[in-house]
């Protein structure tokens, strides 16, 4: 996504995500489930492609310290660091999903069918969850019986890493950090009319059922990439920003003195 453009796809899996999100408010049917998961496929494929995006740019880095250490090397290393940050994020709301998952049918992989190992990482099977039409195994890890549970880290840790990416860009560069801050927002939602205003976590996780909670933090994730590949184009620009480009030549005369005496 550059600067806030969505594709047509992009858009699509967000009103989707919308309007099911909506729908939570209504008996679950089958139907629904379905089309829960089918968001989540979309919002796992859409984030790959920010994964492999995201790479070439990485790629972009090394060549251009290659070319020029001296220009390139701090802006690598902050896009390094980004990446770290980055990743670290999205695999602790993967981890988050897989205990969630233990939690309701099992720790064991090999016997728990919605949990399969791939590359050394553990992903979640959505089409395999049992009882995704149930609130309660969410809610036992990301809310807690005092309100206490993971999904307030999950808060911090996404402020902390959005609050790093906006130290990355210019306050000038209204553009980028206006992205930031809606992709990565964590404010508490404005209340309904007639309701009570709810924390973010609330909002997110509170009696949700697993079906849906799984969509919610897979949005999560491909956020986190969403930022990082914003961010990381950015500092990439960066190299070139204060160079002077040009593509002709041409001879001037420069003299040694504002005045000429006859005869020089």
């Amino acid at each position: 996504m550059g600067h806030g453009k969505e594709t047509p796809r992009q858009k699509m899996i967000g009103m989707m995500y919308l309007v099911l999100t909506a729908m939570l408010a209504l008996n679950v049917s089958a139907e629904v489930l379905d089309a829960f998961r089918l968001v989540n496929e979309g919002i796992r494929n859409t984030t790959e492609n920010y994964n492999k995006k995201n790479e070439s740019i990485y790629k972009e880095f090394e060549q251009e310290v290659a070319k020029n250490e001296q220009k390139a090397k701090e802006w690598k290393d902050k896009a390094f660091d980004v990446r770290e940050k980055a990743d670290e994020l999205f695999q602790y709301i993967q981890d988050l999903k897989v205990e969630i998952i233990k939690n309701n049918q099992g720790e064991n992989i090999a016997e728990n069918k919605a949990l399969e190992e791939v590359d050394g990482k553990v992903v979640v099977e959505m089409d395999k969850i049992k009882g995704d039409d149930k609130s309660d195994a969410g809610d036992r890890i990301l809310i807690g019986k005092e309100f206490n549970g993971k999904a307030y880290e999950l808060k911090q840790k996404i402020i902390d890493y959005r609050e790093h990416l906006l130290s990355l860009v210019d306050e000038e560069d209204t553009k980028i950090r206006e992205v930031l801050e809606k992709t990565l927002n964590t404010d508490d939602p404005e209340p309904i009319e007639g309701h009570e205003k709810k924390e973010w976590e609330v909002k997110h996780f509170y009696k949700i059922p697993l079906a849906a909670t799984m969509p919610i933090m897979s949005k999560l994730q491909g956020d986190v990439r969403n930022a990082e590949s914003e961010v990381i184009q950015y500092l990439l620009n960066q190299i070139e920003a204060g160079s002077f480009t040009f593509n002709k030549l041409e001879a001037t005369v420069i003299p040694n003195s504002n005045y000429v005496i006859q005869g020089n």
